[in-house]
């Protein structure tokens, strides 16, 4: 139950700072993803089912405020947190290359969904140059913010484990 609250105080906090402060420190007009490291980072840490449910809340959200199809960005979120799931089994603390090459891999993915579903379905094919100027940028400042965020994941769903085997410890004694 503490996961959930861990992973709903990140959602909240990243969607705070995506909509509001990321805008002012953009680069070439590029900022960071942050809702999305979360998502992948959820479903990375926790599994299939914990990254589903985290991608389709933040898919909503961003629905809800900026999508034009009403689902669009549940999907596509829902779908990279649910492919980083598979990676749980694989999951080891200490590694953080894995975890920056999923967070590259679903940054690239999410502009390509992206891409086909609001360019390439309306007749814009010019790929080189979204490629060029929008999906390269953004993985790789997304990258450098997930180095960050990575470890500041680690050390909250950390502390609340120990609170958890705390509690254990505590309730046994009694």
């Amino acid at each position: 139950m503490r996961k959930f609250f861990v992973t709903f105080f990140l959602v909240i906090v990243a969607y705070v700072l995506q909509t509001t402060a990321l805008p002012s420190i953009t680069i070439a007009d590029i900022a960071p993803n942050l809702l999305l490291i979360i998502s992948a980072y959820a479903g990375y840490i926790n599994g299939r089912t914990v990254g589903l449910f985290t991608g389709f809340s933040i898919g909503l959200l961003l629905d809800c405020q900026f999508g034009s199809i009403l689902g669009l960005y549940a999907l596509i979120y829902m779908l990279i947190a649910y492919l980083c799931g598979f990676f749980h089994k694989i999951y080891f603390r200490e590694d953080s290359t894995l975890p920056i090459i999923i967070i590259g891999v679903s940054d690239f993915l999410y502009g390509l969904l992206e891409y086909i579903f609001n360019f390439a379905f309306r007749n814009k094919l010019e790929f080189g140059f979204y490629l060029k100027r929008i999906i390269l940028p953004e993985m790789i400042y997304t990258i450098i913010f997930s180095i960050i965020l990575y470890r500041i994941m680690l050390y909250l769903y950390k502390h609340e484990i120990n609170i958890l085997k705390h509690k254990k410890e505590v309730d046994d004694f009694v």
